[in-house]
């Protein structure tokens, strides 16, 4: 059932998008999807004991798997050559990853936080032109 939740959203949103084809026929990838995790959920009860059984460190590996092509998207996103904030992105980075506890605070509320304070001290003209972004002047004729 979790599974289902997770993906809702995200096939939601891929079989609503205009690339999906007409309107009128996306219904179908609607109706595919959720045949096939049907079928797939069948014999789901049966292979929870095999799962149980696997070693942490391949569920652990498997799902690093599973995630590799979108933490490279992120990181090619972060820092490609036309992104703002790239220094900003490397430092909420480092200080996520290293899971520091401060106050009983976790490391993402610390990487958000000093990432902004990152951006404001060596990012200033990139902050100022997100906070200010230029207004469109209409002319009266």
């Amino acid at each position: 059932m979790a599974h289902t939740i997770t993906v809702a959203g995200t096939i939601t949103a891929i079989t609503s998008d205009k690339d999906a084809g007409p309107i009128e026929h996306r219904w179908v990838a609607a109706f595919l999807k959720g045949s096939v995790q049907v079928v797939i959920a069948l014999p789901g009860g049966y292979l929870i004991p095999f799962l149980k059984a696997m070693p942490t460190t391949i569920s652990g590996v498997l799902a690093g798997l599973a995630m590799l092509n979108l933490f490279l998207g992120a990181f090619e996103v972060a820092f490609s050559s036309s992104s703002k904030f790239k220094v900003v992105a490397f430092f909420a980075f480092i200080i996520a990853f290293s899971n520091i506890q401060i106050f009983s605070i976790g490391a993402p509320v610390w990487a958000l936080l000093i990432g902004i304070i990152v951006s404001f001290i060596f990012e200033r003209a990139n902050v100022k032109s997100f906070l200010n972004p230029v207004s469109v002047k209409y002319e009266i004729e």
